[in-house]
C-alpha cells in the first residue's frame, strides 16, 4: 500500500466525523424550528450525522482503495 492511500484514509478518518457533526447540527437547527414530538429533532440530528459519517468514510475508503491500485 502506498503513502497516498494511507494519507487519504487518514484524512477521511479525521474529517468524516466533522462532516457528520456538521450535518447533525444543520439538521437539528432546521427540525427545531417546527413543532415536533419531544426528542424527535435530536433523534433526526443523530441519524443524519451518523449517516453522513458513514457515507464520508465509505467514499474515503473507496478513494484510498482506488489510489492504492494505481
Amino acid at each position: 500500500m502506498n503513502r497516498t492511500a494511507l494519507l487519504a484514509w487518514a484524512i477521511g478518518g479525521i474529517f468524516a466525523p466533522l462532516g457528520g457533526i456538521s450535518a447533525g447540527i444543520i439538521t437539528y437547527a432546521e427540525y427545531s424550528r417546527h413543532r415536533l414530538p419531544k426528542g424527535r429533532a435530536a433523534r433526526e440530528a443523530l441519524r443524519s450525522g451518523a449517516v453522513a459519517t458513514l457515507v464520508l468514510l465509505m467514499v474515503t475508503g473507496l478513494f484510498g482503495w482506488w489510489v492504492s491500485r494505481s
